[in-house]
């Protein structure tokens, strides 16, 4: 089915071919995105996306355009979203054409795509992720740590790299050895009733859903530790689960010789439908 796309405001085919060779997502990987899910039609937790999206334009030190608020974006995207189906969308913004390493301005562009998907609300896995460690390439804590970047290496070899030892996902460790995320989720464990997860600064994305959880799970009187999570943590957890926008939480069944059950994972889910999705 041929879909429509916003490209900085007028609607394409998403067929039509719309950038020259001079384009610096494609030569530098010089932008960053947001995946925001739609369900009938609403938009879920657009603040905390449209925060992350200006946090990563001004550290890329973009010239962020007067116009560019929330009202205007979600203005944009419903050019190409209709009432009251489902969708994966991707909010792309990069810096203009032109330059080498050096840009010959900082004036933002964006490109807005959506994919139709069925469920409107979230639904934990019937069967747990089997998943392990990403050993090939271990996340840097810099100033790009927290965005939604689209240099996404790193992503894209350790789902590779699942995909040749049949693993659900794989756990990526910064360079001290802590854990720092999984491919496309933020990390979770449960401990005595207890939930950890690790700070920010120890390479992963500053999770959409993330954030949503920890409200939760503070709804739910849990209480909540952000810190720096090792491998033997993971190991001795009681529950490990993995959160993003898009699947909400998935709840891990195996890593290494560790077996873990879904309790919480299922009560969290139930609470965000019922909160955040059915409202």
């Amino acid at each position: 089915m041929d879909t429509s796309i916003n490209y900085n405001g007028q609607i394409f085919s998403s067929e039509a071919a719309l950038f020259s060779a001079k384009n610096r997502a494609f030569r530098y990987g010089d932008g960053i995105f947001e995946t925001i899910k739609i369900c009938d039609g609403s938009i879920l937790y657009f603040n905390l996306h449209f925060e992350r999206l200006l946090e990563g334009m001004m550290r890329l030190k973009m010239e962020i355009p007067a116009h560019y608020n929330i009202i205007f974006f979600e203005a944009e995207i419903r050019k190409i979203i209709f009432q009251p189906k489902n969708y994966r969308l991707r909010l792309s913004v990069f810096r203009c054409d032109g330059g080498y390493y050096a840009p010959l301005n900082n004036t933002p562009l964006f490109l807005i795509e959506a994919t139709e998907i069925e469920n409107s609300v979230y639904k934990i896995n019937d069967k747990g992720l089997t998943i392990n460690i990403f050993e090939e390439n271990f996340l840097q804590k810099n100033y790009f740590t927290g965005i939604k970047s689209i240099h996404a290496l790193p992503y894209i070899l350790a789902n590779i790299y699942c995909k040749e030892y049949d693993w659900d996902d794989a756990i990526l460790l910064n360079t001290d050895g802590y854990v720092a995320e999984a491919t496309s989720a933020n990390v979770f464990l449960v401990k005595n009733n207890q939930l950890f997860t690790p700070p920010i600064s120890e390479g992963g994305v500053d999770g959409v859903m993330r954030k949503v959880v920890l409200e939760i799970a503070k709804k739910l009187n849990y209480v909540t530790k952000i810190v720096p999570i090792s491998l033997s943590d993971l190991c001795q957890a009681d529950e490990v689960f993995l959160t993003n926008v898009i699947q909400g939480l998935r709840w891990v069944e195996s890593f290494e010789n560790a077996a873990y059950t879904n309790q919480t994972s299922l009560k969290l889910v139930t609470e965000i439908n019922k909160i955040f999705v059915t409202k």
